[in-house]
C-alpha cells in the first residue's frame, strides 16, 4: 500500500515537472518572438521619428498614445480584439507609448560639446504580452530614446528665435570657456540686458525678429565681470560681431581668442633724454596696432595687452621680442 502511494506521489511530481517544463519552454519561445515584434515596432518609431519634422509630434498625440497593436498587417490579424498578432499559433499583444524625454545634446554654443543645452527627445516604450503566458510571466519590455529630429519645431514660441554665444578663450590659469563675461545684443527690440556666460562659456538670448524675413542684430561683449582684463587679439576691450536672425531659428556666435589680458614693463636704464617712448610692436598674425608707453625715469608700463608675441622698438628700432603671457607678465630689461 505504501508502494502504490509513493508511486502516485512520484507521477504527479513527474507529472508536475514536465507540465511547468513544458510551460517555461514555451514561454522562453514565446519571449522570443516577443523580442523581435518590439524591435520591429522601435523601428516603426525610429522611422516615424528621423523621417518626418512632426513625427515626435504624432506618436506623442494622446489619440494614438497609448497605441494597442499599431502597424498590424492585414495579413496578420485573425481577428482577435487583444491578441491580434499571431505568429506559429501563438497570439501577441503590442503596446507602444511615447513620452518626451529631456536630454543632452552639444549646444549651438560650441560646436565641439563643451557647452550643453536643454532639448526634448522622445522615449518610445515597447510592451509585449502574450495570451496563455504562465502565471507570473513577465511581458517583454523595450525602451529607446530618439534625438529631436534636426529639423523639429523648436520650443520657442511662434516668432520667437535664439542668439546663442559662445565665448572662449584663455586666462593665467588656461585655455578654454570663459565664465563671468557680460554680453550684450542689441538689434530691434528693447532686451532686458546684458547676460552672463556661465561656466560653459555660454549665453543664450531669446529674441522677436522685427520682419518675418529676419532681423540683424549685434552681439558686443562688454567684458569681464571678475575684475580681470580682457582683450580681442585685434586689441578691442569690447570687440562685437553680426547676428543675423531668421525666426524661428538659432544663430550662433562665437568669440573663440578673448584672453585676459598681458601687462609689460621695459625697463631702459641709460636711456638719453631723446628717447621718450617705448613702442610694443604687434607681430605675426596678432592683429592689433602698435601700442606706445612713455618712459618715465627709464622705465614703460603697458597694460591691457593681447597675450602674443611683440617687438620692443626704441626710438624706431627693434631692440628685443617679447612673448607675453595672459596675466601680470615679468618686467623686460631692454639695454640701449
Amino acid at each position: 500500500m505504501v508502494s502504490v502511494i509513493l508511486i502516485a506521489v512520484f507521477s504527479i511530481a513527474v507529472m508536475t515537472a514536465i507540465t511547468s517544463g513544458t510551460a517555461a519552454s514555451a514561454d522562453n519561445r514565446a519571449r522570443i518572438t516577443a523580442a523581435g515584434l518590439a524591435q520591429r515596432e522601435l523601428d516603426y518609431a525610429a522611422e516615424r521619428i528621423t523621417g518626418s519634422p512632426n513625427g515626435a509630434n504624432q506618436l506623442l498625440d494622446p489619440a494614438v498614445n497609448p497605441a494597442v497593436n499599431p502597424n498590424l498587417p492585414a495579413s496578420m490579424d485573425t481577428g482577435h480584439a487583444v491578441y491580434a498578432f499571431g505568429v506559429d499559433g501563438q497570439r501577441y499583444k503590442v503596446v507602444r507609448t511615447a513620452s518626451t524625454y529631456i536630454t543632452e545634446v552639444n549646444s549651438p554654443c560650441d560646436p565641439s560639446g563643451s557647452a550643453t543645452q536643454t532639448a526634448k527627445g522622445t522615449l518610445v516604450t515597447v510592451t509585449v504580452s502574450w495570451e496563455g503566458a504562465s502565471a507570473g510571466t513577465r511581458p517583454h519590455v523595450a525602451s529607446k530614446v530618439f534625438p529631436p529630429h534636426r529639423n523639429a519645431p523648436s520650443a520657442l514660441s511662434p516668432g520667437q528665435s535664439q542668439i546663442s554665444v559662445f565665448v572662449k578663450g584663455e586666462d593665467h590659469s588656461g585655455a578654454g570657456p570663459i565664465q563671468g563675461v557680460q554680453v550684450e545684443v542689441t538689434g530691434p527690440q528693447v532686451l532686458t540686458g546684458p547676460q552672463i556666460t556661465n561656466a560653459a562659456g555660454c549665453a543664450v538670448f531669446t529674441v522677436v525678429p522685427a520682419s518675418p524675413t529676419g532681423s540683424d542684430y549685434t552681439v558686443t561683449l562688454l567684458g569681464y565681470q571678475g575684475g580681470s582684463s580682457f582683450v580681442y587679439p585685434n586689441g578691442q576691450v569690447n570687440p562685437s560681431q553680426p547676428a543675423p536672425v531668421q525666426p524661428g531659428a538659432n544663430t550662433s556666435v562665437k568669440f573663440e581668442d578673448y584672453n585676459e589680458a598681458a601687462s609689460l614693463t621695459v625697463v631702459v636704464p641709460n636711456a638719453p633724454e631723446s628717447v621718450q617712448f617705448v613702442q610694443a610692436r604687434p607681430l605675426f598674425a596678432l592683429g592689433g596696432t602698435a601700442r606706445q608707453a612713455s618712459l618715465v625715469g627709464g622705465v614703460a608700463t603697458f597694460t591691457g595687452l593681447a597675450p602674443g608675441d611683440y617687438s620692443i622698438d626704441i626710438g624706431g628700432v627693434s631692440k628685443a621680442t617679447v612673448t607675453l603671457v595672459p596675466g601680470p607678465n615679468p618686467s623686460k630689461e631692454v639695454s640701449l
